[in-house]
């Protein structure tokens, strides 16, 4: 039944959030990890990154971004079902950037996130 739920609200969600998002030019790719969590990353022409999540309810989600295995920042998501997570990244440094979702301090997805000139060259 919980699984009804959450495909049902990752279905809801994803159709009105893809709606509003301008198209994404690199790492749009829905992926699905267990019954718990489905997680997209994606990288706009104009440097923002976006995470679309669902998951249960309460279950504690942490987002970490790192740039050469060096930990930039991190934020954790408890409350929400579903989210829409925006970073703006066009204040860093040309790069390779690595945006990492844990969840019972596991990495259930990660997804690599270049900014510069060659970021969108590569798709």
């Amino acid at each position: 039944m919980k699984t009804l739920i959450l495909t049902a609200a990752l279905v809801v969600f994803t159709t009105f959030s893809f709606a509003q998002l301008p198209k994404p030019e690199v790492n749009d790719t829905l992926k699905p990890m267990n019954a718990d969590i489905e997680v997209a990353i994606l990288q706009n022409a104009d440097d923002q990154v976006n995470i679309l999540m669902a998951k249960e309810p309460g279950k504690l989600v942490k987002i970490k971004v790192y740039e050469d295995n060096k930990l930039l920042y991190v934020r954790r998501v408890k409350k929400a079902g579903t989210a829409n997570i925006k970073y703006d990244i066009s204040a860093f440094p040309d790069g390779e950037y690595v945006f990492q979702v844990e969840k019972d301090k596991k990495v259930v997805f990660s997804a690599k996130v270049r900014k510069g000139p060659a970021a969108l060259a590569d798709n």
